[in-house]
């Protein structure tokens, strides 16, 4: 299934050339690594991170999925 930018149309990873989401998702990087050792900042990371691989710039972490689910299993 391919996804496109909503705020460009090109089908994401790629955006065109006047397309502003490239330059957010370049501080949503900043900011996410600069959070990386802030565990009170957890949740603004893990949206970040959602922006980031949902626009296509970062893959999606299976570990994170391991994680958030290994609270439900053996239920």
């Amino acid at each position: 299934m391919e996804h496109n930018c909503p705020f460009c149309g090109e089908a994401l990873p790629n955006h065109h050339q006047k397309c502003r989401v490239p330059g957010d998702l370049d501080r949503f990087e900043r900011i996410h690594d600069l959070l990386d050792n802030r565990p009170d900042k957890s949740f603004l990371r893990q949206n970040l991170m959602r922006h980031l691989v949902s626009y296509g710039r970062r893959a999606p972490s299976t570990t994170a999925w391991a994680q958030a689910n290994s609270a439900t299993s053996g239920a």
